[in-house]
Order: C-alpha cells, then structure tokens, then sequence
C-alpha cells in the first residue's frame, strides 16, 4: 500500500502557529487558499474557474444586543486547477517547503488555514499519469496533523476539482472577519488588483452558501464597478551602482459612497502586501479627483518590482525595508528604503495628476487668501509662499488650518533664518560673485521680515482686542453706574503684580503712551511703606541701552480714578495729585522701599506722573484750576510742571485715553492693509 503520509516532517506546529502573525480580521487564510488555486489554475493551462462559498451562522455575541448576528462560519475555496497529485501534495506536507520559492511561496500559507480556523478538509479530484484519481484528507493542527486521508481512481470524474474548505472561524475572528458578500468582494479586489490589472486572474466567483445563483464575478464587478482607467510608469533606484527597477500602474477608479480612498498599494509577487493612503504623503489627495465632465474618481496606485518581491516577510503583511535612514546625512547606496521609494512615488503621482491637482491647488490658494484676509489675518504674508501653502489640508476644521498655518510660518522663518545666518557668516574669501551674494542676503532679509510681520500683525490685532474691551469697561452699567478704577487699572497693567511676574504682552501701558511698554522695572499697587502706595510706579532708562539698574534716574507713576467720579476735594486723600505727590515725597526722602530695600533714585531723578480721570466739575474745580493745570492741543487732556520736584503731570481722561490709543492702533492698521471690521 502506498505511504502517503511520507514525507511529513512537520514538528510543533502549534508552535509554528503561536509564531505566526496573521491580519486581525482572519483574511489571510482565504487570500492564501485563492491563490493557491490561481497558481493551481496557472499550472494546469492558465485558464479555469475559482468559486469561494462562504457559509454564515448566527450568534448572540457578549457585549451585543442582537440576537440575531451573523458571522463567517465555514469558507470553501473551489477551483479546477492541477490539484492536489502526488508532487503536490509532497510539497503540502513540507513544513517550510520551497515548492513555489519562484512565485514568492514561503511555505507557510496552508498555516495561516489553521490560524484562523479549527481544521481544514481538502477533496482534490486531479489527473496524473492518465489516470482520474480523488484524494481527501483532514488538515488540523494535531500531534498528527495529516488524518483521514484517502486517495482513489475516480471513474466518475469528468474534469479536474479542488475544494479546499476552511472549517469553524475561531472565536477571536468572528465579529472582525466581514460576512457581507459585497465587502469581501471589494477585499479580493484590493488583494489580487495586479492579477486583474494584468488580466491573468482566472475567472473569480464568490457567493453565500444556498445561494449560487447570486453569486458575483469579481472579474466583472472590478470591469464593471471600480476600473476607469489603467497607465502604466516605472521609476528607478541604485543599489551598489545597479538600476533597480520599480513598476507603477495608476488605477483610475469610480469613487464608492462619501469616502475618500487613494491609496497606495505595495505588491509582492503579483500580491498586496501593504497599502497606505495617498493623502499620508500628499495633502491634496485628501478629496476626490474631478474629470472634465464632472465625474469624481479615485486614484490607486500599484508598485510592483523583483526588490520588493525578494523584501516581503514569511507572512506576507510587510517588507523588511527601513523607513528612513538612520543617519540623516546617510547618503550611502547600498540600501534601499520606503522613504527613497514613496519620493519618487511622490513625483510620479503629482507629474501623471498634474492637470487635476492644479486646479485643486489653485481652489485651495484662493480659499487660503480669502482666509487670511478676512479672519486669520495675521498669517497673510504667508501668501507669497505657496509652495508651501500647497501643503495645507483645506478640508479641517479652521482651527486645525490655522494650527497648520502656525506652523508653516515658523517653519519658513526658521529656514530664512538659519539661510541668513549662513550668508552673513560665509567666508568672504570664497565669494566668486559679490552682487549675487548682495542678492542673496536681500533676499533672505526679505523673507525673514515678511515672515517677521506676521507677528506684528498678530500683536496688532491683540491691540485691538484689549481696546474693546476697554471700551466696553467704560461704558455706564444696567445699574447707572461705571466701572471700578481696579477693573481698567487690571486692564493697562494686573494689580499687585511686578515686571517679574509676567509676560510683556501681559500689560497694556501702551494704552496710555507707547514708550511705557520699554521700562525697566514697574510695580503695580505696591506699597512704599505704609502710608504709599501709587498704582503704577515705573522706572524709564534715560539712555535706552543703559544697563544700570541704580539710582532711578526717571520715574513714572500712574493714578487711575474711577471714571465719571466727581467727588474729589482738597483733601490730601481724595485729591489724586496730592496723592502723587505723596509718593514723590516718600521717593524722594528714601522712605520708599521695595521688598526691604530703599528704592534709590538720583538727585536730579525726573517724575512723569500720569492721572488717569474724567474731567468732571469736582477735578476741575480741586485739582485743574487750583493747581493751574494748562489744556493740551486737543483741549481734552490737561497737563502741569512742578519745577521743584521735576515732576512733570497729566491728566487723561479715559474717553481721550481709549481715542488716542484707538488712532494709534488705526494708524498700524492702515499701514498693515488690516481690515477694520476684525
């Protein structure tokens, strides 16, 4: 009796199995057995059939309401190929045979059967030396794995029959592995798309169980439902000095539901083996594509080459190829990485789109512009880049554009910069052309300023906020009064606070004149002593670059009042100019202390004190004309010199406050081409 079992030298094959990666949702098994019968087809004249019968159940699942949940349960691959004769089966029965090493076999997709599935049941009806012979076996994953095997003349045989049924779906697949016909339909698609663009798939039909007659032709399905167009590309890569060639087919597909899809597909072995989506490596390619007459399609793109035939991995889910380099400054050739090859991807694809992503580049330029000119106006000198505005995905919310548009500009201004620096440091020695050299640092000044505006346009537009909401704090409330002097005081500088608590675009002393913003050290609502205490007492530098910090040459100290107050006397405490003079006496006589120490000032230290109140009649009457306070230009602000003390006042009252810093902020606004609405 012949030995059918010789041969057999598979060893722990559960162990084989607990090694073995397979895709979450069990697909493998069946991508493997369809193309063991298109190689089987290919074996026997190339021409045949492959039917998949797929066989559901149901099932209450945990964790699911329904009662009524389908799931794959068997899955039966039928095909008229060569079969399962005496060399082939030689070869099944090899742990890690290299029956098909020529055609990418690794020797282990019988496994990924039994990864996924309890056992397999194999009939084979096949011809071998004239004879019609029928073998069934039992494949599982056993001390024995071969079992039931049986192999006999088939008299009744007419033609050559493989079934190969994969039997019980395990538990960790069932709710992940698709039973929809259609959606598999689209899997084997995506799986075998080199064989069907090449027209050597065999003719592949899948259906449910019980119902054959509604079965679907992927061949026709992919004719009919997905391809518009096929062109073929190719690219190349060095490797040790030698041309490595890399195949490009573009697929022109109809767009299927709201879902935008390109991808790319990597194939091994006329299989794919991976895929990525466009859109990962290319913004633009995040929307469908239009043709002229209005029809949207999608791209998808197939690599193929004898390199990533030889790179695939045992389980056939990856390439053993790095992504990048681990060195940046690796220029070596003598590897080939994902990122080399995705570049020239890159080029291909945009150069074979050009006439499409042209047009959507121009929809997103002018949707960027409008943007920029409207609300996100502090980005708009980013339009004089736009090649690299062609990166930005349009299709986010705007907070993420404006995250992007954040980005790019430093990432500009970091390269001007860096370009920059490199000029001005270049060896003069080694400039062959002096007026392109001129040229070259004009330029990237030109870049780097531009890019610097955006940040004046931003601090512009913050000016802008604060003043607002000054105008809205002076307005008269529901109640008939005005805002407290501490909410405007918070405003133009927080209360309590020093120059060394906060940020500089924490205080606003520009609202009152924009030379304050530069000062040296400010306490705001610090007291001298006991009895002191100004709201703002500011130290200015009298030579800008001064870098001494002691005796204050200059001193600045504001008093807000509360606006529309009018109960002022010439008593020292409601009367705001004897209460400044009160701090200039504390100041003068080295009273004054800052956190223990004697704030000391010079002799001839000069005071500008400001008072920030409304003019109304008891401030006229107490303070402007007892202490003969002369009017400003505008006849709104008041101001006094004491020549004594060196003390130079102002009185400002808010409603010039907020218009004069408003015209000044008007001025920048008109200068930046700003619109006035923001």
């Amino acid at each position: 009796m012949e030995d059918h079992n010789k041969g057999i030298i598979y060893q722990d094959i559960n162990g084989k199995l607990n090694k073995l990666r397979i895709d979450e949702k069990g697909l493998l098994p069946l991508f493997e057995a369809v193309s063991n019968s298109i190689h089987s087809i290919q074996d026997r004249n190339g021409q045949g059939v492959i039917k998949i019968e797929v066989e559901k159940a149901f099932e209450i699942f945990s964790n699911d309401n329904s009662d009524n949940t389908p799931y794959v349960k068997n899955i039966t691959i039928i095909d008229n190929g060569i079969g399962f004769n005496e060399e082939n089966y030689q070869s099944f029965l090899q742990s890690d045979s290299l029956y098909k090493f020529k055609r990418g076999g690794k020797g282990v997709g019988r496994f990924t059967w039994l990864k996924a599935f309890q056992h397999a049941e194999i009939e084979s009806v096949y011809i071998e030396n004239s004879i019609s012979k029928k073998r069934t076996f039992k494949f599982s994953a056993n001390l024995v794995p071969i079992t039931s095997m049986n192999v006999e003349e088939s008299i009744e045989a007419i033609d050559n029959l493989t079934k190969i049924q994969l039997v019980n779906l395990k538990e960790q697949y069932k709710k992940k592995f698709p039973y929809d016909i259609e959606k598999l339909t689209n899997l084997l698609i995506i799986h075998n798309i080199q064989h069907l663009i090449s027209k050597t798939l065999p003719e592949l039909l899948i259906y449910e169980k019980g119902n054959e007659e509604s079965k679907i032709s992927i061949n026709d399905y992919f004719i009919n439902n997905i391809i518009i167009d096929h062109h073929k590309d190719n690219f190349s890569l060095k490797l040790n000095g030698e041309e490595i060639l890399f195949n490009i087919d573009y697929i022109k597909q109809k767009k299927q539901g709201s879902k935008v899809n390109h991808k790319i597909f990597y194939t091994a072995h006329e299989r794919v083996v991976t895929n990525i989506a466009l859109s990962e490596l290319i913004s633009d390619f995040k929307c469908p594509f239009k043709e002229k007459n209005g029809d949207e399609f999608m791209l998808s793109i197939i690599i193929s080459s004898d390199f990533l035939n030889e790179k695939v991995n045992e389980e056939r889910d990856a390439f053993n190829i790095p992504e990048k380099r681990r060195f940046k400054n690796n220029t070596a050739l003598d590897d080939i990485i994902f990122e080399d090859i995705n570049e020239q991807i890159i080029d291909k694809a945009k150069n074979y789109l050009k006439y499409f992503l042209e047009e959507i580049r121009n929809d997103k330029l002018s949707r960027i512009k409008e943007l920029v000119t409207t609300k996100l106006v502090n980005y708009r000198p980013l339009l004089n880049y736009p090649d690299y505005l062609a990166d930005i995905n349009m299709t986010q919310t705007e907070n993420a554009i404006e995250i992007e548009l954040h980005k790019l500009k430093n990432r500009i201004s970091n390269e001007a910069k860096t370009n920059l620096n490199n000029l001005i440091n270049k060896d003069y020695s080694n400039i062959n052309n002096l007026k392109e050299y001129k040229n070259e640092i004009s330029e990237a000044i030109s870049t780097y300023g531009a890019i610097g505006q955006s940040e004046l346009v931003n601090y512009i537009i913050h000016r802008k906020v604060i003043l607002n909401i000054l105008d809205k704090a002076l307005v008269q409330q529901s109640d008939g009064k005005f805002a407290l002097e501490e909410l405007v005081h918070n405003i133009v500088f927080p209360m309590k606070k020093t120059s060394d608590d906060i940020e500089y675009e924490q205080q606003n002393l520009w609202l009152i004149d924009e030379k304050l913003s530069f000062h040296r050290r400010l306490a705001s609502d610090i007291y001298l002593n006991r009895k002191s205490r100004p709201d703002i007492l500011i130290d200015m530098p009298s030579i800008w670059i001064d870098n001494e910090k002691r005796p204050y040459q200059n001193i600045v100290i504001i008093e807000f009042k509360r606006p529309n107050r009018d109960d002022y006397s010439s008593n020292e405490k409601s009367n705001p100019y004897s209460e400044v003079l009160k701090s200039i006496d504390q100041l003068k006589s080295n009273r004054a202390k800052e956190n223990g120490k004697i704030i000391e000032i010079d002799t001839n230290c000069r005071f500008f004190c400001y008072i920030i109140a409304d003019t109304t009649p008891t401030l006229q009457k107490h303070v402007i004309n007892h202490y003969d306070f002369k009017p400003m230009t505008d006849r709104i602000g008041f101001y006094h010199y004491h020549e004594a003390l060196k003390a130079y006042f102002e009185i400002i009252p808010y409603s010039k406050l907020l218009q004069d810093a408003q015209d000044r902020n008007r001025v920048l606004f008109a200068k930046l081409k700003l619109p006035e609405n923001l």
